[in-house]
C-alpha cells in the first residue's frame, strides 16, 4: 500500500511543479471581498501577499502573515508558506480543505492539492487521514449495521461512512435475536431431523436434535425398541425360564416359557393340573395319585 501511495504522491509533486511554472508568469487579477465568482479555489493576488478565495459563489481575499508568502500549488489552490524555510510543509501535514472538495498535503516538504471528484468528497477517516470518498457511501447514522440481501455479508456505518463486510465463503451473515450481524461459519448438520436409531451393544438410541447426534441411555429396568422409524425406552418384561411349567392355584391350567414369554395353557373339562417336578401338564382327574 506505502508502495503505490509513493507512487501517487509522486506523480502529484510532478504535477504540483509543472503547474507552477505553467502558471507563475500568468497575470494576477486583484479581487474585492464579497465579489461573486465562478471556479472554487484559491488563486495568488499580484501585488498581495494573499491569495483570492472562491467557496460559494463568493470571493474573499485571505493575507498571508508578514513572515509568509504566497505559492502557487495548482491552477485551483494556492496557500501561504514560510518564506524562510526551504520546506514549504512539515512532514504529515494533511488536511481537507473547506469549500474546495479536496486535501492538501505535504510530500517531501513540498506542498501538493488533490481534488475530489465531483461524485467524492473529502472525508477524514477515523486515523485522522483525509481520503476522497464517494458521496453515495457518507451520511450513515453511527451504529447502523444490516445483512445485505443478495450478498454474503452486512453493512456498517465507520466514522460516518456506509462500509461492506463480506463474508468468507465458509461463512453465511447472520443477526439474531436482535444483536449486530456477523460472518458465522457454516456448521453441515451431522444427522437429519427425524433420525431415531437403537445402537447395537449399547442398552439406548441415537437421535437428531438441531443438526448433531444426540444419545439417550435405557435405564437398567429398560431396553430400547424400535416402533416403525422411532426409537423408544420402555420397561423390560423379566425373561423366564423354559424349563420351568408351573400350575396354577386352581390346577385348572400351567404356566410355561415359550421364546421367552410365559404363556398359559387351559386345561379341559375334566382334567386337572398336575406337577411331574419342574414340569407340569394337564392329566385325566382319575390319573391324579
Amino acid at each position: 500500500m506505502s508502495f503505490y501511495k509513493s507512487i501517487l504522491f509522486s506523480c502529484f509533486l510532478a504535477q504540483a511543479l509543472v503547474q507552477r511554472s505553467v502558471f507563475a508568469d500568468e497575470p494576477k487579477v486583484q479581487s474585492q471581498n464579497g465579489a461573486s465568482c465562478l471556479i472554487p479555489g484559491r488563486k495568488c493576488i499580484e501585488g498581495k501577499n494573499g491569495y483570492d478565495q472562491c467557496i460559494d459563489g463568493k470571493s474573499e481575499f485571505i493575507e498571508c502573515k508578514s513572515d509568509q508568502k504566497c505559492i502557487i500549488v495548482d491552477k485551483n489552490f494556492s496557500s501561504c508558506v514560510s518564506r524562510d524555510s526551504e520546506k514549504e510543509c512539515e512532514k504529515g501535514y494533511d488536511e481537507c480543505i473547506d469549500g474546495l472538495n479536496g486535501h492538501a498535503f505535504c510530500y517531501e516538504g513540498i506542498l501538493s492539492f488533490l481534488k475530489c471528484n465531483t461524485d467524492q468528497k473529502c472525508h477524514v477517516v477515523s486515523s485522522g487521514v483525509p481520503y476522497c470518498v464517494n458521496t453515495d457511501i457518507l451520511g450513515c447514522k453511527k451504529g447502523y449495521s444490516k445483512c445485505v440481501d443478495g450478498k454474503n455479508g452486512y453493512e456498517h456505518c465507520y466514522n460516518g461512512m456506509l462500509l461492506f463486510n463480506e463474508c468468507g465463503k465458509d461463512k453465511i451473515c447472520t443477526a439474531l435475536d436482535g444483536n449486530p450481524p456477523k460472518c458465522t461459519k457454516i456448521v453441515k448438520p451431522e444427522c437429519v431431523e427425524g433420525y431415531n436409531k437403537c445402537i447395537d451393544g449399547k442398552n439406548g438410541y441415537e437421535r437428531c436434535v438441531d443438526g448433531k447426534l444426540s444419545f439417550v441411555e435405557c435405564t437398567a429396568e429398560q431396553k430400547c425398541v424400535l416402533f416403525g422409524t422411532k426409537a423408544s425406552c420402555v420397561k423390560d418384561e423379566p425373561k423366564c425360564d423354559e424349563s420351568i411349567a408351573t400350575c396354577n392355584d386352581k390346577k385348572t391350567g400351567f404356566e410355561e416359557c415359550v421364546d421367552g414369554k410365559l404363556i398359559f395353557t387351559e386345561c379341559t373339562d375334566g382334567q386337572i393340573c398336575f406337577p411331574f417336578g419342574t414340569k407340569a401338564s394337564c392329566v385325566r382327574g382319575d390319573q391324579e395319585s
